[in-house]
């Protein structure tokens, strides 16, 4: 009996596998900022060690050292998808700032703070294909 319920959960784990996940649409990123308020940010501090998770090709989520924020670029910035990034242009070495600075080319439209239960389910806004008929 153990057999066969262990086969399930293979088959299982390998039918999840093989689901592409399809990241969610700019109008979801932007009607999850409006629902939730979001509050627009005019600069934040940057640390050596930040880094960012891709939500699509026109967002990502900036993880600082202290805060996570939601950054929409003014373009579809696919080069974030790059091995390696271009060094930011920035008025400052401590702070990002939307409309003057850039992310591996792309300038920055809009930053806004988030806090980790927000980042989840930012991540969570796209869906495994098959998901919807």
């Amino acid at each position: 009996m153990k057999l066969r319920s262990t086969t399930g959960l293979l088959a299982l784990a390998a039918a999840c596998s093989t689901a592409s996940y399809v990241p969610p649409s700019n109008d979801a990123v932007r009607d999850y900022i409006v629902t939730n308020e979001l509050a627009e940010q005019d600069r934040i501090r940057t640390f050596g060690q930040d880094g960012w998770v891709i939500v699509n090709n026109r967002f990502i989520i900036y993880k600082g050292r202290f805060q996570d924020y939601l950054m929409e670029f003014r373009r579809e910035c696919k080069e974030m998808r790059e091995p390696v990034i271009v060094a930011n242009l920035r008025r400052d070495d401590r702070n990002l700032r939307p409309r003057f600075d850039t992310m591996a080319g792309c300038t920055i439209e809009t930053i806004y703070a988030i806090n980790k239960g927000e980042s989840i389910e930012l991540k969570a806004l796209g869906e495994a294909r098959g998901d919807r008929n």
